[in-house]
């Protein structure tokens, strides 16, 4: 499944690994409210994207990312610098 293949990771950085090399059209990071707080489009197939999370609150932010394929991802992340 497309979740297995996107492992993302948080830690200052949001970290995403494209292990099967997608076409990603979409990457879009949500805060509870709905409110989109990290936006990328056409990334491409590069093995791995890193964005800062250093201006975002702490919490719960759900990342979803699409590909050129028509896969879709949906995943809970957590951002916490404690």
């Amino acid at each position: 499944s497309l979740h297995d293949a996107l492992p993302i990771y948080q830690n200052a950085m949001l970290t995403v690994y494209n292990t099967l090399n997608k076409d990603i059209t979409s990457l879009m990071m949500y805060d509870v409210t709905g409110k989109v707080v990290i936006e990328k489009n056409n990334l491409g197939t590069a093995d791995s994207y890193e964005f800062s999370t250093a201006g975002l609150s702490d919490g719960v932010y759900v990342v979803k990312a699409k590909t050129k394929d028509n896969l879709d991802m949906s995943k809970k992340v957590i951002v916490s610098r404690r």
